[in-house]
């Protein structure tokens, strides 16, 4: 079965790299873990720049998108970086992933710029049960989700995007917390944004990270 997104990674050239914002974060986090620590679930993964940087820096990575497109993307940009055999790819709605996870913890559980195309509630209960039954200790939560400023004209071609502000991801970080604590030991939530302007057409974009980290 085809999706809207097939279509769109056929005929654009998406996330080829990684984020700087999740460069950052994962080299952060990385001196923190054992080597029998490195367990990473990349959510909504596309063409699978974040998927292979974690490979890379040894993580064993599950990498879930519900695009065959995506995913035969995701292959080869594993194969030409040389880890494939690092890579599990998980064709799958990953808003219902979780019964494909039989759950199984990840030091690093990322999504950007994927859970961003749901409704906030959706968002909520997702970000949620996915820090709730996925996210190990020690273990690092990134969100990305475009922020309230970004150009409209910029988002042209994906499917509807919800845009946040600094409070919306107040509340989500604040939820998020008290799904963490829930388990225990203690949490830490931060968030912070970025903005990027795309030279070639001056369209504005905003794009906020949200870490929940457990100890």
């Amino acid at each position: 079965m085809t999706t809207p997104w097939d279509a769109i990674f056929a005929s654009m050239q998406w996330g080829r790299y990684p984020s700087e914002m999740v460069v950052r974060e994962v080299m952060g986090f990385l001196p923190r873990l054992r080597i029998d620590q490195l367990e990473a679930l990349d959510l909504g993964c596309g063409a699978g720049a974040h998927a292979a940087l974690l490979a890379e820096n040894g993580f064993q990575v599950v990498a879930v998108d519900s695009s065959a497109e995506a995913l035969k993307q995701a292959d080869a940009t594993c194969f030409t970086r040389s880890v494939q055999v690092m890579v599990q790819l998980v064709r799958a709605d990953y808003i219902a992933a979780w019964q494909h996870l039989h759950g199984k913890r990840y030091n690093v559980v990322l999504d950007w710029l994927s859970l961003t195309h749901a409704p906030p509630s959706k968002v909520v209960e997702v970000a949620k049960r996915t820090v709730e039954d996925h996210l190990a200790a020690p273990g690092r939560y990134i969100l990305g989700v475009f922020g309230t400023q970004t150009d409209p004209a910029a988002l042209e071609g994906r499917p509807p995007v919800v845009r946040w502000s600094d409070l919306d991801l107040a509340d989500l970080g604040q939820s998020l917390s008290i799904a963490a604590l829930g388990r225990g030991g203690s949490t830490t939530t931060r968030y912070h944004l970025e903005e990027q302007i795309y030279t070639r057409t001056g369209r504005r974009v905003q794009i906020w990270c949200l870490v929940i980290e457990n100890d």
